[in-house]
């Protein structure tokens, strides 16, 4: 629990320390490799207020509203 604790502190100091164009998470993958052109994964994400983010897949930059 105390290893817990101290990972979520960390992450939430990071998120914090990162300016408006550092991204805050960093989603790497080889499905491509394992799967071909086929490859499915999914993200959701909510909020409770209209927000925006920012994808990345290799080409740049795409804005997302949520």
């Amino acid at each position: 629990m105390k290893k817990m604790s101290l990972a979520l502190g960390a992450m939430m100091m990071c998120a914090a320390a990162a300016s408006a164009d550092e991204p805050i998470i960093t989603f790497k993958t080889n499905i491509y490799d394992t799967y071909g052109a086929t490859n499915k994964f999914h993200f959701r994400l909510g909020a409770t207020t209209t927000d925006y983010f920012d994808v990345d897949c290799g080409y740049g930059t795409v804005e997302y509203e949520i």
